[in-house]
């Protein structure tokens, strides 16, 4: 179990055929979580709780839950917290930003990715004829950059379409930077924008 300021996580490990006993120690420790919030003043919101069966990409077995079925959690405070305590699993689950999915390809997580880093782009190209090469590398830096970073070692290991797809967000990043049209080459100026520390402000 991981706790954080505003979020609660339980990790099982069970095969198939240990889906039901598991199920009840699910149960248990939700009814025990839910005891201790209750105690600590804080309050459990069954409404974003998540399921996810996460198996090896090799296993093809189907998930001892289908997507039709649901989890219900009881309650020992708040009847009514029993009955709203339904869990569907689902496909794809957050994890402190980032999406994680049933065969753990993170495909879904890449996708949002270069979502967000598309759509400041697009805001970034609105403005890019007033700002400077320097704002806009900073930019690129503070809004695309630290978006491809954020959690990228989870990335080691997934197939290269993804990675691919991830360098052409990186690629649009500096075509914008240098006003390089689509079907130019940005090798060579990829190399130009580098991450520098920012400079120590002079004392007035």
């Amino acid at each position: 179990m991981h706790l954080y300021a505003d979020d609660t996580q339980v990790y099982v490990s069970f095969t198939e055929k240990e889906w039901s006993s598991t199920e009840e120690k699910l149960k248990k420790c939700f009814a025990h979580i839910e005891s201790w919030t209750a105690s600590s003043f804080l309050k459990l919101n069954p409404s974003k709780t998540e399921l996810l069966f996460i198996s090896h990409k090799s296993d093809n077995t189907p998930n001892p839950v289908s997507e039709k079925s649901t989890v219900r959690l009881s309650s020992s405070v708040n009847a009514a917290l029993a009955n709203a305590a339904e869990i569907v699993p689902k496909d794809t689950a957050k994890n402190l930003g980032v999406i994680f999915d049933e065969r753990l390809t993170l495909i879904p997580n890449v996708s949002k990715i270069i979502r967000d880093c598309n759509f400041k782009l697009v805001n970034l190209r609105r403005i890019g004829a007033k700002l400077s090469k320097g704002q806009k590398i900073q930019l690129v830096h503070t809004l695309i950059h630290a978006r491809l970073d954020n959690c990228n070692d989870l990335l080691a290991g997934i197939n290269k379409r993804e990675i691919k797809r991830l360098q052409k967000v990186q690629n649009s990043a500096v075509r914008f930077i240098f006003n390089r049209r689509e079907r130019r080459g940005v090798t060579n100026l990829s190399e130009l924008v580098q991450r520098r520390p920012p400079k120590p402000s002079t004392p007035r």
